[in-house]
């Protein structure tokens, strides 16, 4: 069975200040959540019981709001087997260990008290730090393989980073990547 990996740019420190209930779910904000979404972050800001997978899907709907979706086209569907293929490729390369698909898929919330569901959806995500290493490093010695597949998605990830860096260019705080497993 094969998944889909949704990435989005995002600033992690708006994210989370939101979520976590730091800053008010401004109007047109809140407008742009569906109901379940605002329970579920209302269930969270209260500090009581939430169902882990209405939460992320709640954290994606406020990713879409925050943020600008990426390309995915490699990684949807994303096929079993092709992670760790590609984390063999970014490890022997060099790449920084935060930057991997396993991370970018498993990693949880990138704010605290979210639970894991049982089986989906999932998240992970990169702080802006991390993704300036890998852009660097990515940028020195681009990770390659003799794997169409993988290399397709190494592509991509190269068209993400200078995407960040353009959209970084008229953002407040730096961009971070969450990515969604459904």
């Amino acid at each position: 069975m094969s998944r889909s990996l949704t990435v989005y740019a995002v600033s992690l420190e708006a994210l989370r200040s939101t979520a976590n209930g730091s800053s008010t779910l401004e109007a047109p904000l809140a407008a742009a959540l569906s109901d379940d979404a605002r329970a579920a972050l209302h269930a969270l800001r209260r500090g009581g019981e939430t169902d882990p997978a209405a939460v992320i899907w709640a954290l994606e709907e406020l990713c879409q709001a925050l943020g600008d979706a990426l390309p995915n086209s490699s990684v949807s569907p994303l096929r079993g087997g092709v992670i760790p293929r590609v984390d063999d490729v970014l490890t022997h390369a060099g790449v920084p260990s935060a930057f991997r698909l396993l991370n970018l898929s498993y990693r949880g919330a990138p704010i605290p008290n979210v639970g894991r569901p049982p089986d989906f959806p999932s998240m992970g995500y990169v702080e802006p730090e991390a993704v300036v290493e890998a852009v660097a490093h990515f940028a020195a010695t681009p990770p390659a393989s003799e794997d169409e597949t993988v290399d397709g998605i190494l592509a991509e990830m190269e068209d993400w980073f200078r995407l960040l860096r353009r959209l970084e260019s008229r953002a407040a705080t730096p961009l971070g990547l969450v990515c969604f497993l459904d």
